[in-house]
Formats: structure tokens, sequence, C-alpha cells
């Protein structure tokens, strides 16, 4: 793989979720638990198949992790779009980790906004804070070809917002989606974004390269205030990057 700055491209998919694996049994042998905010889409979901697959399923103290998730559509848990539901799908199913460690933003049909105080006071009542936000371990985001993270997007979120976490409408359709808020996910010790694919190139180009063009997009504006934001690539996504030299 290739490191400049601060983004890695991988040489394969399947060097991305070793990495990740590898990382997820680091945090799981530290001395006190961890929160861990997972993205939806489908690099975890290669994550997950990967560990299932791997010694990782056993080897990854489970009872040491805490998971959420960044973002949720409002749609019942057993929706194949639903992120939690996905994840329960393939992968929490198949591990020996305590329900109480899983923690979805459990949608009120019809009640969006008594979900979404519902998963703010969770937050607030398991996580440290910083600057008076939720502050997570490590956090998982996506990267839209639209340049937005989590559901956070360009020209209509509010990236100011002082809310731990946000109902919103995505553009163009009718579904509403709770989202962490940009202040809570700044918030955060560690954010890593996972991005794949061809379609994403151009965008992590103007991230990574082009500061000007790049304030448009809320993935851009929005990086960890306590410690490190990385981009982790395949190399598809990070085709249309200069990188000298590479080693798997």
């Amino acid at each position: 793989m290739s490191q400049i700055k601060n983004y890695t491209v991988f040489e394969t998919k399947q060097d991305l979720y070793a990495f990740i694996a590898h990382e997820l049994k680091r945090y799981s042998l530290m001395p006190s638990e961890q929160h861990i905010c997972l993205s939806g889409g489908s690099t975890p979901k290669g994550l997950f198949a990967y560990i299932l697959a791997h010694d990782y399923m056993h080897t990854i103290q489970w009872h040491n992790l805490h998971f959420w998730w960044g973002d949720e559509r409002c749609v019942p848990s057993d929706s194949s779009q639903s992120n939690y539901g996905e994840a329960m799908r393939l992968l929490f199913s198949h591990i020996d980790i305590k329900a109480a460690n899983i923690h979805s933003i459990n949608i009120v049909e019809g009640k969006d906004k008594i979900s979404l105080k519902n998963f703010s006071d969770e937050m607030y009542a398991l996580l440290p804070q910083k600057n008076n936000y939720p502050s997570f371990d490590w956090v998982f985001l996506g990267l839209g070809d639209d340049g937005h993270t989590a559901s956070l997007f360009p020209n209509v979120s509010n990236l100011d917002a002082q809310e731990s976490a946000v109902l919103v409408l995505k553009p163009d359709t009718d579904e509403y989606r709770i989202s962490l808020s940009a202040n809570t996910l700044r918030a955060a010790k560690r954010i890593s974004y996972l991005v794949s694919g061809s379609s994403k190139s151009k965008v992590v180009k103007e991230i990574l390269t082009n500061q000007l063009v790049s304030e448009n997009y809320p993935a851009a504006l929005i990086s960890s205030e306590l410690g490190q934001t990385e981009y982790l690539l395949d190399q598809q996504a990070g085709s249309l990057l200069q990188i000298r030299g590479s080693c798997q």
C-alpha cells in the first residue's frame, strides 16, 4: 500500500479490510471499553464478510467493543435499507457479542423526533464528552459521489447544528434519516473515511488536493478535533491521486 499525508491507498479491498480488522482487534485489546461508530454502504459489508472468513471472528475481543451508527434511514430494522439490520444479519448475529454492546438508532415509526431524542440521550448517558458533545473512540464514515458523509448533504445540511444528532430529509426524495451532527463527528478521537470504487475517485481527489472546491463537500469539512482523520481508499477510489511507489 502507499501512504501520503492523511490518506492510504490499498492494493486491494482485501488489504483494506485486513487493515481495519487488525485495528479493531487492537482496539478490543485496550484496557477500557471502546466505542466505535459504523457507517452503512458496501465497504462495511465487505469488512463484515472478511471478519467472518478469518480468525478475527474469534480473536477480536468483542466484549470490549461497543458499536453505534453514524446515520440510519427511518425504516424498520428488518429492512434491507437499515444499516443496523444489515450489520446484524451480516456480522453481529454470527459473533459472540452482548446485545448491550450494540446501540442501534431505534426508529419509532411515525415518531422520528422521538427516535432522535432517544438516540441522543443514550449517547450522552454512555459516552464521554468533548466540548459538550458525545465523543466516540473511532468513527467510520463513508463518502458519497456528491461529497456527503453520514447523512449530511451539500448545500442543505447545517454543519453548525448544535444538536448531537439531527433529522434529515434526503435531497430530492421523501426519505428521512437520522444522522450524527457534524459537531458530534468532530468530537471523535479518530475518523476514518472508508472509500471504494471508481465513482468516488473525482470527489476524493478534490477533497484531498483542492481546498477551494472541496469546501462545498461536508466530508471535507468534518475532521476530528481531537486527533486523527484519515482516508482509507481502494485502488479505484484513489486512482486520480499521484502516488509515488507502492508496496503490498
